[in-house]
């Protein structure tokens, strides 16, 4: 069976464009082989899609104060660790023009543009 795989969103349902997401995901599929693999490690290329839902994931787990002070968050007990590569930058921004803007998070923190640092926690 093959797949694809399309998104979007935005606070402005005019600028939805469903035959061009269709489009997309239907390229995908037709492009895509599935093919059979012994396990094992291998590089993989994750594209925009995939890397936004592990953030979403990793938000959710465990990228914000609540989870660390309840001893569920993955940072726990890393800090002054590294714990990805340092090639790897992931930024807070609720008020990106590019995404939904929220001027407050989940945390009624107000909402301003930082870095997660790895090596720290945040």
């Amino acid at each position: 069976m093959n797949t694809g795989y399309a998104s979007f969103v935005s606070r402005d349902a005019q600028s939805l464009q469903v035959e061009r997401l269709a489009n997309e995901a239907m390229e995908k599929a037709s492009k895509s082989e599935p093919v059979r693999i012994e396990p094992g490690e291998y590089e993989t290329i994750l594209e925009p899609y995939a890397v936004s839902e592990l953030l979403s994931f990793l938000g959710t787990l465990g990228f914000h104060a609540l989870a660390v002070q309840e001893g569920r968050s993955f940072l726990c007990d890393q800090f002054g660790k590294r714990i990805v590569d340092p090639r790897i930058t992931i930024y807070d921004d609720g008020l990106n023009p590019d995404g939904l803007q929220v001027p407050f998070d989940f945390e009624e923190s107000q909402n301003k543009r930082s870095p997660f640092s790895m090596r720290s926690g945040r």
